[in-house]
């Protein structure tokens, strides 16, 4: 990033003199050792580097030449005995922030023995800690604190950096992702395209030589067919293709989804670009005519590692950062973004991009509605049967 005159964002392979330099400058203006959450407050690094690369946030003091306050070497039943010791009368853990608070030791610790705080919590033998207390507000406060510009944290992230585990947000906005968005900040996950750059994606497609790569872009872009579906596409899938008055539909087989009926999708002719209120046409029909007639290439021989490299084709022909968007999976949540800024029956929308037909990566929960959450809270844009309630934070554009 320096070479071509960037500053980065983030050190990579700091040396460990350098480390070891910020540690003694925060030590010297706080006047005292610092605790990990007043390192990575006060430090140019994060408490987390000088733990993986000194073997122990305490390893790292004692390398800066300075004891540590509290030693870490603590047995396990030590650290789960404190637990329970400040658990209330119904034997209700305290939350992460409050047991620092009132703990022997801190839940920073804890976590780094035992992985979150609900696992440390479920291994004390101990109920899980009431939130209640706390507003949705604080809790979406706390994932601003911990995000990198506009991404959000990783749950990872929340888990040991966080007044509060991942858990609690699951239960309280009913899963992460959801939770990110409310907040205004972008997930690390099934992240929308920009509506200029779906326009640009869609229009690259359009003017790929190969009509292959072209009809795999089209069907990205406009179906929900996720890759391993567009991997075994086949014509056998059309139906009505070559009818004059009524629409083209795809027929995706049960046997390849994870419900008992047929997914049924309209074979889109038309499109409306982004911020336009124009039509204009789609070649997909005849594209796939062409396919149907010339026997050259057999759709589904293509796989999921074609439709992977065609989709990133195209999406390099459109200048389009693929660091920021993985197209193969988001393609899918550009196109419920799409069809929500227009307002289309919601009916409509759910058939066309299909959610409840296939498990995207185990989340059987996803749906519609995240979309129509995210077009509210990233763009201000209401769907008319959307009606927002809860707690949002603001964002900066995305």
């Amino acid at each position: 990033m320096r070479t071509v005159g960037l500053e980065p964002v983030h050190e990579r392979h700091v040396a460990d003199d350098a480390l070891l330099t910020d540690l003694q400058n925060v030590i010297d203006e706080l006047e005292e050792i610092p605790t990990c959450r007043q390192y990575s407050e006060h430090g140019k690094y994060h408490s987390d580097t000088l733990y993986r690369r000194f073997g122990g946030y305490n390893s790292a003091i004692k390398a800066a030449g300075y004891e540590p306050d509290v030693y870490r070497d603590i047995a396990d039943t030590e650290l789960l005995a404190d637990i329970r010791e400040t658990a209330d009368e119904q034997g209700n853990a305290p939350t992460s922030p409050e047991y620092t608070e009132r703990g022997t030791y801190t839940a920073r610790t804890v976590i780094q023995r035992f992985g979150t705080w609900s696992d440390a919590v479920e291994a004390a033998g101990c109920d899980s800690p009431c939130y209640n207390h706390y507003s949705d507000e604080q809790l979406l406060t706390e994932l601003q604190r911990l995000a990198d510009d506009c991404r959000a944290p990783t749950q990872r992230q929340m888990a040991i950096s966080g007044k509060y585990g991942p858990q609690v947000y699951r239960d309280r906005f009913g899963w992460w992702w959801q939770a990110c968005v409310r907040a205004g900040l972008v997930p690390h996950t099934r992240v929308p395209l920009r509506k200029q750059e779906y326009a640009d994606f869609v229009e690259a497609a359009i003017q790929q030589k190969n009509p292959v790569t072209s009809i795999v872009g089209l069907l990205a872009a406009f179906t929900g067919l996720p890759q391993p579906l567009l991997g075994e596409f086949s014509t056998e899938w059309l139906d009505r293709l070559h009818s004059d008055k009524r629409d083209t539909l795809i027929i995706v087989p049960s046997e390849h989804l994870e419900t008992t009926g047929d997914w049924v999708i309209r074979l889109p002719t038309k499109w409306h670009p982004p911020d336009s209120s124009g039509v204009e046409d789609l070649p997909l029909e005849e594209l796939l005519k062409w396919h149907l007639e010339s026997h050259i290439v057999t759709l589904n021989r293509i796989g999921a590692g074609g439709v992977r490299r065609r989709v990133r084709k195209i999406g390099e022909s459109a200048g389009i950062n693929s660091c920021r968007n993985v197209l193969v999976s988001n393609l899918r949540s550009s196109l419920a973004t799409h069809l929500v800024r227009r307002g289309v029956e919601l009916w409509e929308a759910e058939m066309q991009v299909g959610f409840e037909y296939t498990d995207w990566g185990g989340r059987g929960e996803i749906g519609i509605e995240d979309y129509l959450l995210w077009v509210y809270q990233m763009e201000g844009t209401v769907h008319r049967e959307y009606k927002p309630e809860g707690v949002f934070l603001c964002s900066d554009e995305v």
